[in-house]
């Protein structure tokens, strides 16, 4: 017998990976194998972090999990890390298929029948990384060029196909629960009682009344819609909350487990980054009615933007603004002066002052989403006395988190706090990004501001930029309760 021969299963895979290692190491040397992903040292570092590191366990998936990674050691760490996540994700759910689920509202029956189709998916994309890569599923290479020049062709349709299915699998599985939490909770639906009459077309009537009496028709036309965008936008957000309410007493109630948690999180995020689209849309036509108003009352003309919006709403183009004439000169501009920071201490001035910041965002949605020049260059005397107020509210509640006390406080006083300091972060950042944009560009003329306007518009966006500070925040909270529980 052989020295080999009498070497255990274990001690001749500790052989086998340290010759594959120097291989490794050597190649790494001369430079001959980090050109990209598909090689045979990635391979083997996915195995690797599969054999050595705790197992990832199953995820929610997006449908990003093998997208390119930046050409950097974190970028192809990242990758390494999602394959093999990919490959315990392909086995749980095998055991998902054989266990089967019972609870309507729990994940395993939300994904079940669309995961069915991306387990299959998913070996036949790991199994083609690895041949890309010159390898097979245990890491032994080959030398079939031409075997290994096809599978790298593969894999792109077929990631490219496995993104497309994840992503209808999520859609397809957000709108089941969401349906389902919205159908066990009919008794909380909304019934259009927090609609207000909007002060800004009171004002215009007001300002008006024989170009009201002459144009009663078409105004009291205009007026309704606009109700009916408040009772939409209303009927949106009672839904949102509902459904975020009822997820997280899914969440609280089992922490145990982790993965489920994960799918229930994607499943909230991605439905209220479409829900937020909707109230987006349902702001601008509201937006809409409004300078038609002033339009057809006291014959102001608006802007490309909000007119563009007039014309889908109604079928009829206003006056619009010469193009040629310089932003500040518009009737009603309002040049952004700085104010001097709000200090907010205590639990009473940060309440206080987090209602403060809701009813502005309630009564000056245009401010903060689906702008238009209009709305951010004109009637903007208050907002930077409240961005002075959010500056401060988002300070302290920065220090406030940093304490350990903070995370002694009852579960519901927290997320409530959380929520506060979301929504400081968010106005502060696109209060100040649009009232620097009016500020830098306020010489120009209208039709050059108007066109630099449309290409931030996505970037001054609260209910885009709501779901990158949510994100951020919570990971800042998360750090500082882990480092609290470890002390």
């Amino acid at each position: 017998m052989s020295e080999i021969d009498s070497l255990s299963a274990r001690e001749k895979g500790d052989c086998f990976w340290r010759k594959f290692r120097r291989y490794v190491y050597s190649a790494e040397s001369k430079g001959g194998l980090r050109g990209n992903i598909f090689n045979v040292d990635t391979a083997l570092d996915v195995l690797r972090y599969l054999d050595e590191k705790e197992k990832p366990g199953v995820t929610s998936l997006s449908g990003n999990e093998f997208a390119d990674r930046p050409p950097s050691a974190a970028g192809k760490r990242a990758f390494i890390r999602s394959v093999a996540g990919m490959m315990q994700v392909s086995a749980q759910i095998k055991t998902l298929k054989s266990t089967g689920a019972h609870d309507e509202l729990n994940e395993d029956a939300l994904y079940l029948e669309g995961i069915k189709k991306v387990g299959g998916l998913i070996d036949r994309l790991v199994e083609t990384f690895f041949t890309a890569c010159g390898t097979d599923l245990k890491g032994v290479p080959f030398k079939n060029r031409a075997l290994k020049k096809q599978a790298e062709e593969d894999f792109f349709e077929i990631r490219a196909e496995y993104e497309h299915l994840i992503k209808e699998v999520n859609r397809q599985g957000v709108q089941s629960f969401i349906a389902r939490i919205v159908r066990d909770r009919e008794q909380h639906a909304y019934t259009g009682g927090d609609i207000r009459k909007d002060p800004k077309c009171e004002e215009l009537i007001v300002r008006a009344p024989i170009a009201y009496a002459l144009r009663k028709t078409d105004t009291d036309v205009i007026l309704e819609r606009i109700r009916l965008a408040d009772f939409q936008a209303g009927k949106l957000k009672t839904e949102r909350d509902m459904v975020i309410s009822c997820a997280k007493e899914l969440f609280y109630e089992r922490p145990e487990q982790e993965w489920k948690n994960r799918m229930l999180i994607r499943a909230i995020s991605d439905y209220t980054v479409e829900v937020n689209e909707r109230l987006r849309e349902i702001l601008y036509a509201k937006e809409a009615g409004y300078y038609r108003l002033r339009w057809i009352l006291l014959w102001e003309p608006v802007d490309k933007i909000i007119a563009e919006k007039i014309f889908k709403e109604y079928g009829e183009w206003p006056g619009i603004i010469d193009g040629s004439k310089r932003l500040s000169d518009i009737s009603g501009f309002v040049e952004p002066v700085e104010k001097a920071d709000v200090h907010v201490n205590g639990d009473e001035e940060i309440f206080r002052t987090g209602e403060e910041l809701k009813e502005y965002l309630y009564t000056h949605p245009s401010q903060f989403d689906a702008q238009s020049l209009l709305s951010l260059a004109t009637d903007t005397y208050e907002l930077t006395d409240v961005l002075s107020k959010a500056y401060g509210l988002m300070q302290a509640l920065d220090k406030l988190t940093s304490e350990k006390a903070f995370f002694m406080r009852p579960q519901d006083e927290r997320e409530h706090i959380f929520e506060i300091w979301v929504m400081s972060e968010v106005m502060n950042r696109v209060g100040y990004m649009a009232l620097e944009f009016i500020y830098e560009w306020q010489y120009n003329t209208v039709e050059e501001t108007t066109e630099a306007l449309r290409r931030i518009l996505p970037y001054i966006s609260y209910s885009g930029q709501e779901k990158i500070v949510r994100e951020v925040l919570r990971d800042i909270v998360m750090e500082r309760s882990n480092s609290f529980v470890q002390q």
